[in-house]
């Protein structure tokens, strides 16, 4: 018989030949089968085994038994079923080697089975991450558009100077959703902290970004930073998504404006 005995169509048994004691329980998987135990996944996709004897008392074996249950705790509900099941498999596989004595090999595929599901976990997260930023970025793009090809009916409303501080707003937002592009690659994220973080950090981002794109044009339009002799809506929309492509911009441009505030009082009293 193969050490690597594996049934996919024995999935739910009501009965399994010589393990009565599987009668009552849900078999998902059947990973490994000897005389001496079995080891199987069950409904909810836990690992368990059996044991024809009282199971050895032995360090390594008590070892490996804490690392798959450390293991087990990692969150995966998240990934599909085909992911969760070969992170489960490889963990059960991990079980079987132990109970076979073979702790080098256990110890092995318990590593592969940490490093398996943790990338899963952080490509999730990315996922979750991309898809937020590129929703918020396309509407924020949309929104821009409308609010410049219907500038003409929007200016006797609303004034030049807010329609232009509006498409700036939309340009930083858009500049945002670049700059989380570019960097979702380096970042240290994981799905384990659940969907709804991620997704409330995207918009964060996006929104910071729009913020930045308004701070920024608000400067422009007070002649505080980029002194021009004749304003430029333009440069105030182009600027705008500089500015929300590095949101980061925006404590630095605050700063400025309240050192120049100082100065203009300081001045005022001299």
């Amino acid at each position: 018989m193969s050490f690597w005995k594996k049934q996919s169509d024995t999935k739910r048994p009501k009965k399994h030949p010589g393990w009565p004691e599987l009668d009552d329980k849900e078999v998902e998987y059947l990973i490994y089968e000897a005389n001496e135990f079995i080891v199987f996944l069950d409904g909810d996709l836990d690992v368990d085994w059996l044991l024809r004897k009282d199971e050895f008392n032995d360090p390594n074996h008590n070892d490996v038994l804490s690392r798959v249950a450390n293991l087990e705790c990692i969150p995966n509900e998240q990934q599909p079923q085909n992911v969760r099941l070969n992170f489960k498999r490889m963990v059960g596989e991990g079980v079987a080697f132990s109970l076979r004595k073979d702790y080098g090999h256990a110890k092995k595929i318990l590593d592969d089975a940490e490093s398996y599901i943790k990338s899963r976990n952080v490509e999730r997260a990315r996922f979750w991450q991309l898809v937020t930023s590129l929703i918020m970025g396309f509407l924020s793009l949309f929104l821009g558009l409308v609010i410049w090809f219907n500038r003409s009916m929007l200016y006797p409303v609303f004034g030049e100077t807010i329609v232009f501080f509006s498409l700036s707003a939309c340009s930083g937002a858009v500049g945002a959703c670049l700059s989380s592009m570019l960097r979702i690659g380096k970042a240290q994220i994981s799905s384990e902290v659940g969907r709804s973080l991620h997704v409330l950090e995207a918009f964060s981002r996006i929104f910071c970004g729009a913020l930045s794109g308004l701070i920024l044009s608000l400067l422009i339009q007070l002649e505080i930073i980029l002194p021009i002799t004749e304003k430029s809506h333009l440069s105030m929309v182009t600027l705008g998504f500089f500015a929300g492509a590095s949101e980061r911009w925006a404590p630095t441009l605050i700063a400025k404006f309240e050192k120049t505030l100082t100065q203009s009082r300081t001045e005022e009293k001299t």
